[in-house]
C-alpha cells in the first residue's frame, strides 16, 4: 500500500513538472511569434520617438527633426523605417553631409549601391544595413534592417 502511494506521488510530481514545462514552452513560443512591433503612435513623446529612430541611424537626429512616420517590426530580425522632416532644406543637407562623413560602410555585407541623393550605412554593433533617401527638399526616408 505504501508503495502505491509513493508511485502515485511520483506521477503527481511528474504531471506538475510536465505542466510547468509545457506552460513555459507555450509562453516562449507566443513571445517569439508576437515580435515587438512599434509605430510612431506608440511613443510617449516626439523626443522619445526621435531617440528610438536615432538608435537606428549612424548619426543621431537633431532636436529640430520631426518624425512623420515610424515603423519597427521585429521577429527574429528587425526592420525599421521612418520619414524624417527637417525645418529647412539646409538642415536636411547638413544631416546627410554628417551621415556621409561619420558613417561606416561594409560593401560585402550591405552592398555598394548608394541611393541617389542619399546615403547608405552599416551599424556594425547590430549587423544592420541602412539607407537614407531624399524624399523632398526637407524630408528624408530611412530604412534599416538586420540580415
Amino acid at each position: 500500500m505504501a508503495r502505491w502511494k509513493a508511485i502515485h506521488w511520483v506521477f503527481v510530481a511528474l504531471g506538475i513538472l510536465c505542466a510547468g514545462v509545457v506552460g513555459t514552452v507555450i509562453v516562449g513560443v507566443e513571445t517569439l511569434l508576437s515580435g515587438s512591433d512599434r509605430n510612431l503612435e506608440d511613443f510617449a513623446s516626439p523626443s522619445e520617438a526621435r531617440a528610438f529612430a536615432s538608435a537606428h541611424l549612424p548619426v543621431p537626429l537633431p532636436a529640430d527633426a520631426t518624425l512623420d512616420a515610424l515603423r519597427y517590426a521585429r521577429f527574429t530580425d528587425w526592420h525599421f523605417s521612418a520619414q524624417v522632416r527637417f525645418p529647412s532644406a539646409e538642415g536636411a543637407d547638413r544631416y546627410l553631409e554628417q551621415v556621409r562623413r561619420d558613417r561606416k560602410l561594409n560593401d560585402a555585407y550591405c552592398g555598394d549601391s548608394e541611393p541617389m541623393g542619399g546615403a547608405r550605412y552599416v551599424l556594425t554593433d547590430v549587423s544592420a544595413c541602412g539607407t537614407i533617401k531624399r524624399e523632398s527638399a526637407k524630408a528624408l526616408s530611412v530604412m534599416c534592417f538586420t540580415r
